[in-house]
């Protein structure tokens, strides 16, 4: 399967195995023909590298992932670390480069109100960070992107 992204000079460059829709013209892409649920092949990781390059965001639907399936898909761009924030308002996983968070209409605050879980406060600061939102609620609180 083939999909077209613009690059940053706004031609097109072709994919051959994962399909990338930019969101908008500065930032952001979805990807698509490619299941986070196993190992990826050379070329789609050639690809969804060169995708994060040129988008500095993305955005995977209709993914199921296990935690494993998020490490492995985080230490394809390099080593993982270690949060440096407090365990408040996360539970422990299976995985401890995994970090789990759970609010509901019972909750009294959410991750985002009065702190960022991006890292982007440690001495050194990470690639990205990755997250996987598996219940977003039906008024469309939570949505990153429509």
């Amino acid at each position: 399967m083939h999909g077209l992204a613009p690059n940053r000079s706004g031609s097109n460059s072709e994919y051959r195995v994962i399909t990338v829709t930019r969101c908008s013209p500065h930032i952001g892409a979805e990807i698509g023909s490619i299941d986070l649920t196993r190992p990826l092949t050379e070329l789609e990781l050639v690809e969804l590298k060169r995708a994060f390059t040129e988008n500095m965001v993305l955005f995977f639907r209709n993914q199921k992932i296990s935690h494993e399936d998020h490490v492995r898909l985080a230490e394809y761009f390099g080593p993982t670390g270690t949060h440096v924030g407090k365990k408040t308002h996360s539970k422990e996983s299976d995985d401890p480069r995994v970090r789990k968070f759970h609010f509901d209409e019972r909750s009294a605050e959410i991750s985002g109100n009065s702190f960022h879980t991006d890292q982007s406060c440690a001495a050194i600061p990470p690639l990205g960070g990755i997250l996987y939102i598996h219940t977003v609620p039906p008024d469309g609180g939570g949505d990153t992107l429509s």
